[in-house]
């Protein structure tokens, strides 16, 4: 690969009067047709596919109903994206990512977690299944169906997920084979009480801390014994719970060393870890990636696929760090115009975008009163 190739999809635009008129159309063309969210649902036999439309559709494996969302690109790679949790909703259909097929020429395939058609107490469902049904065997199976209807080669299949939706790739692509999981902040430790853990024993009665016949519950096993895939795991070092829980446990159970700051490589496994600071509008742990950052994200794909040495990336990395960083950083500065007027209630109800739990805006009102102490004074942001 070449560095040309982290961005393939721009056209030159010559310096004229009508510049920015020609850069507003080439930004327009990146908007997502959302009437495609808006079609009926079309129902596919996933075992003898006619035809893939582009927009929602549902298909099942084994009883089970996965509800999608697709949309075909002329490149020869396929993104599965998988969903992660429905913590403070019960929106159906979160088909997170979906407008991101405008930014590549890929095919794109969404898939969200049926999980929590079974039991709508269930606030991460990790596409675990059921003691009998293991829906990451499903996903790989629909993957398998569709790549091959596209005559994508499996090694251009990538699962693809952030959080419970991270830990469902890396799985999925396991099971598959031959493909690339990209995880962002997956959980893959479940030996210990996390609360989305005693949520899941207690609403399923299943126990993620017993060993599972398809080990579900062993990540680090799938890992170690896919020697065919290429596992990307991004992890946020401001989440300590990624980090420590997680990450590092990965590498002291496959007795690997700590990967350094930026990329990292440990045989098929690739670490990217960056900083992004948790903030009044969320934790770290959900400071994910961009659509800017997604193209450094399937880069890097790219890069590791193609057996490229990643070493000499790595200061690119670091830059492309500061700018995810720069992403959520400057949200927890203030810029106040009339600051003797507005109160810290009218503050915290200005900055925090998502109120549907008042109790979460007043412990974030409450954290931020401690951090000013009574004494406040503001600074402009630059």
């Amino acid at each position: 690969m070449d560095i040309k190739d982290i961005f393939p999809y721009e056209e030159p635009i010559k310096l004229s009067d009508d510049i920015n008129k020609q850069l507003d159309i080439r930004r327009q063309k990146y908007e997502a047709d959302r009437t495609l969210l808006e079609k009926d649902i079309v129902e596919i036999d996933i075992e003898n596919i006619v035809e893939l439309q582009n927009g929602r559709l549902k298909t099942h494996v084994d009883g089970v109903e996965f509800e999608c969302f697709f949309h075909r690109g002329e490149g020869r790679k396929l993104y599965i994206v998988l969903e992660a949790a429905r913590r403070g909703t019960r929106v159906r259909n979160r088909l997170a990512r979906w407008s991101w097929y405008t930014f590549s020429d890929y095919s794109w395939l969404v898939i969200t977690d049926p999980t929590y058609s079974d039991n709508e107490d269930v606030e991460v469902g990790w596409f675990y299944g059921t003691a009998e049904k293991n829906y990451r065997k499903y996903v790989a199976h629909i993957a398998d169906k569709i790549s091959d209807y596209l005559c994508i080669e499996k090694d251009n299949v990538c699962f693809y997920g952030s959080s419970a939706g991270g830990t469902a790739a890396i799985h999925s692509a396991a099971i598959f084979g031959h493909g690339t999981a990209v995880s962002i902040n997956g959980q893959i430790n479940f030996e210990y009480d996390h609360k989305d853990v005693i949520n899941y024993i207690k609403c399923t009665g299943i126990d993620l801390h017993q060993a599972d016949k398809w080990n579900r519950n062993a990540l680090c096993k799938v890992m170690s014994e896919a020697k065919d895939v290429i596992f990307i795991l991004l992890e946020n070092s401001c989440s300590s719970w990624d980090i420590n829980d997680h990450l590092l446990y990965l590498c002291n159970i496959l007795k690997c060393p700590p990967p350094e700051y930026g990329i990292s490589q440990f045989g098929n496994i690739t670490t990217w870890i960056y900083d992004a600071p948790a903030n009044i509008q969320r934790n770290a742990h959900i400071c994910f990636e961009n659509k800017n950052i997604f193209y450094a994200i399937d880069f890097l794909t790219g890069l590791v696929r193609g057996n490229e040495d990643v070493e000499k990336y790595k200061p690119l990395y670091l830059l492309f760090n500061e700018f995810w960083h720069d992403i959520y950083y400057p949200t927890i500065k203030f810029h106040v115009q009339d600051k003797e007027s507005l109160s810290i209630e009218e503050l915290i109800d200005k900055l925090i975008w998502n109120r549907r739990r008042k109790a979460v805006a007043d412990y974030k009102l409450k954290k931020i009163s401690e951090i000013i102490n009574s004494d406040i004074t503001w600074r402009e942001v630059d």
